[in-house]
């Protein structure tokens, strides 16, 4: 039986794309029709009554990989590494069929996202097979030689050591360990569609023997082979923390480590970018002793984590205009304007090529004390389904979904006058979008099912979170910065870790489609809600649900208090309900709107709730209910809303326009 694929493959590179997709995301060229043979031409040769070779990719000294098409599996790509046996003696042969056999009942064992999965291996007379997960990219030392040895920047680095950690501890976690004995740029393979990494060639993997001396046979790279690869010793776990030391040498240096075997130069004499307590971390990986290297891949990855996870430099809030396609729009008569502003792209385009509906800006300078009787700026953009503002107040980052195309994120400045990055990595709508605590990064759920990580000074991908079977519309960083809850309309809540994609916790939510989810300042709790109205409080580490909401509230919308000891859920009725989290007491009802409420928060001062619904925005009082402000009635209501950071600026979008608005309170 074939299973049915919801991708459609291109011909030409073997990348996989939306079934809706006209155009390869991976080499940009025509897809065939949904209805036409994924297959190669009929007289291309077929093996194992099944996998018909497309292409080749690559050839080494003992055979050629191929993209190849499993006939089987609706023409799924496959990578099939055919090694020729011709000219070996009877006793060459018997041992690498031996070492063939090894490594393919190794990878049967491994589950691991950054591992390719294993399909099939036989063996005949000339030659031996190895189907593998095909991988749509190229190897880092491919990488490299394009940047003609320039140092990698350092937070690429940093996460793709995470990576291999994550890995490497995999390996060493089995019983009894897997020691993967050759990590070098050539055994590394980097998806182009996700960033993410592969270790592609297990042929001199072992297992650890303990007792024994040293390994059967000395095997591993120049440079980047430990010492005791060469013969002097059994490799242990440490072994491959040598090979990981001097492959980070190298990404940060620039310099080939088999030029000069096992000599490491002074990381920040090369790269005075290197902090000092990296350059510390590389030179006790690449201790000749064993001994004096960490003791654990574990180790490793907790001091490169706590490097990436320091606060970056804030980005200077820029108020000069970008140049853009699309001319000006005269604004209303109620905004006093100075000047007239168009917006276009900022900073970079990544991960996707094609046109964006930028928008359009007018901008207004307004006389203290009257920002809360005209915006500060008005924007005209289609569908902003997501706003979050930074956590130093420079930035705003937006998702829109304009429903006929994928969407993008935006990052704009705060003032909203100028586009400083667009990401459009994803293939659906950008649904939800969320800052890490220290500003680096930007979390956005998309309705292609997946959550991408990305750099917010970049763009660079960092993560592309695969969990969720169906749309993601909310998602939120642990206050720690080291971990993601995700909801989806999968009824599913899951905790996942920020940079490497591990998952952590799956919160079911038989209830209905998880529409809304916060966590608490403490990290301790996370409030969800569904579209069908259920919303309930749990613990964040166990998954143990705490209370329930006993009011149906469709399509809720959720914000905890600043100290985590109210929540704050808005819905179809047209009220706010405040609840004690602690004892689970309904507080205050807020009926100051006339339809329902699309979206609730808390101002960061703790006094204040913004709710925005079918009518307008409006400022009141968290804890007397009054009113304090409302804004203008907006056409089909106010859909998302976020507060600067010191409380006194709100940005709010409706269906076609984003408003920044002065507090003035």
């Amino acid at each position: 039986m074939q299973m049915q694929s919801s991708e459609r493959f291109c011909e030409a590179c073997g990348a996989g794309n939306p079934s809706q997709a006209g155009t390869c995301w991976h080499c940009h060229k025509p897809l065939s029709s949904p209805n036409a043979s994924p297959l190669s031409p009929p007289d291309a040769l077929l093996l194992a009554g099944r996998y018909r070779l497309h292409r080749p990719l690559g050839q080494g000294g003992m055979g050629t990989v191929y993209l190849a098409l499993d006939q089987d599996q609706n023409g799924l790509p496959v990578a099939l590494k055919q090694i020729h046996k011709g000219g070996l003696s009877a006793q060459q042969r018997a041992d690498l069929e031996l070492s063939l056999q090894r490594e393919a009942d190794l990878l049967r064992e491994l589950h691991h996202p950054n591992i390719p999965r294993l399909h099939a291996y036989w063996s005949e007379p000339d030659y031996s097979y190895l189907v593998l997960e095909y991988i749509a990219g190229e190897t880092l030392e491919q990488y490299l030689q394009r940047r003609s040895g320039k140092p990698l920047p350092l937070r690429q680095v940093l996460t793709w050591g995470l990576q291999l950690c994550d890995v490497l501890a995999y390996l060493h976690r089995q019983e009894p360990p897997i020691i993967y004995r050759d990590l070098k740029p050539s055994n590394i393979m980097l998806r182009q569609q996700d960033g993410r990494l592969f270790l592609i060639d297990f042929g001199i993997a072992r297992r650890f023997r303990p007792g024994q001396a040293r390994d059967t046979t000395a095997l591993g790279s120049l440079g980047f082979a430990a010492p005791e690869q060469y013969g002097k010793a059994q490799t242990t776990p440490r072994s491959d923390l040598y090979s990981l030391g001097a492959l980070l040498h190298s990404l940060l240096s620039g310099l080939d480590p088999s030029e000069q075997p096992l000599r490491f130069a002074p990381l920040r004499q090369l790269n005075p970018k290197v902090p000092e307590a990296l350059e510390r971390l590389i030179a006790t990986l690449v201790a000749l002793d064993p001994q004096e290297r960490p003791a654990s891949v574990g180790e490793v990855r907790r001091q490169l984590m706590a490097l990436l996870q320091r606060p970056g430099p804030s980005q200077p809030e820029s108020t000069a205009p970008v140049a853009g396609a699309i001319a000006p729009v005269v604004p209303p008569p109620t905004l006093k304007r100075r000047r007239l502003l168009r917006l276009g792209l900022g900073a970079a385009v990544v991960a996707a090529v094609g046109s964006v509906p930028l928008g359009r800006l007018f901008w207004s300078w307004l006389p203290p004390g009257q920002g809360d009787s005209a915006p500060l700026a008005v924007l005209l953009l289609d569908a902003i389904q997501a706003l979050a503002w930074s956590p130093d107040g420079s930035r705003i980052a937006a998702g829109q979904w304009p429903r006929e195309d994928a969407g993008v994120a935006f990052i704009w400045s705060a003032s909203l006058n100028e586009t400083l990055l667009t990401y459009n990595g994803q293939h659906g709508g950008v649904l939800s979008v969320a800052w890490s605590p220290n500003g680096n990064w930007i979390a956005s759920g998309s309705s292609d099912h997946s959550v991408h990580i990305w750099d917010a000074s970049s763009g660079s991908l960092f993560t592309a979170y695969q969990g969720h079977r169906d749309s993601v519309p909310a998602v939120a960083w642990s206050p720690d910065g080291h971990l993601i809850a995700s909801g989806s309309f999968d009824r599913t809540v899951q905790i996942w870790e920020a940079l490497s994609g591990q998952s952590q916790l799956t919160y079911s939510m038989p209830q209905g489609r998880v529409y809304s989810l916060a966590w608490s300042s403490d990290g301790s709790r996370i409030a969800s809600g569904s579209l069908e109205g259920a919303v309930l409080v749990w613990k964040a580490a166990t998954g143990q649900t705490l209370w329930s909401c006993p009011i149906t509230l469709v399509n809720p919308v959720l914000s905890w208090s600043p100290d985590g000891s109210r929540l704050a859920i808005g819905g179809d009725n047209g009220q706010v309900l405040l609840w004690d989290s602690a004892t689970a007491t309904l507080l205050r009802s807020y009926k100051g709107h006339n339809g329902p409420v699309y979206c609730v928060a808390w101002a960061p001062n703790g006094r204040w709730i913004a709710s925005g619904g079918a009518d307008n925005l409006q400022i009141w009082d968290a804890q007397t209910g009054r009113r304090l402000r409302s804004y203008p009635h907006e056409s089909e209501g106010v859909r998302a809303l976020a507060w600067s950071p010191d409380s006194q600026r709100i940005v709010m979008a409706g269906t076609q326009i984003v408003k920044l608005w002065q507090v003035g309170l």
